[in-house]
């Protein structure tokens, strides 16, 4: 099993005049658009294009590096509906919060196997949830829950939830 470069893309905002957005996704071919510098001259070029024919402006575009993983062995029992649920205040913000959910949640992730704590996120220090959760907390690391903010993990709360599956 090994992550394989597929494509490159480009996910653009058009914003109206109301200020609403829709997304539009550009797939770059690949043997057109091999490398990273040469989706940012292309995209440049496409630009040009796509700004004649909307009134709506592109308000944001991202980048996107697409790899896949090219040996799939599928699960015995994975079900991203079955999800871990947690939510801690914004740290320096007590009276914001920040949620995230785990797809497909690991038994490890809760306090018991079975009876009430199956549904119980472990928010212990050094539980894989809390390990989790601390990709986006504290005051060091390389991610955010949204904005630049980071979670206070001394108010990290969590527990499981069933959602209806939405994958394709």
């Amino acid at each position: 099993m090994a992550l394989v470069h597929h494509h490159f893309e480009v996910v653009a905002s058009f914003m109206e005049s109301s200020g609403k957005t829709v997304e539009r996704t550009y797939v770059a071919l690949p043997a057109s658009v091999p490398d990273y510098d040469t989706l940012v001259t292309q995209w440049a070029i496409a630009l040009v294009t796509i700004n004649a024919v909307t009134d709506s402006v592109i308000s944001s575009y991202t980048y996107k590096d697409v790899w896949i993983e090219n040996a799939i062995v599928l699960p015995a029992d994975a079900e991203n509906s079955d999800q871990a649920f947690g939510s801690a205040k914004i740290s320096g913000d007590p009276l914001d919060s920040g949620t995230f959910s785990i797809p497909a949640a690991s038994i490890g992730c809760f306090v018991s196997v079975s009876g009430k704590g199956r549904d119980i996120a472990d928010t212990e220090v050094g539980s894989i949830f809390y390990n989790y959760a601390n990709l986006f907390g504290g005051v060091t690391g390389d991610w955010t829950i949204s904005d630049g903010e980071r979670l206070d993990m001394g108010t990290l709360g969590g527990k499981r939830r069933n959602v209806a599956s939405s994958g394709t």
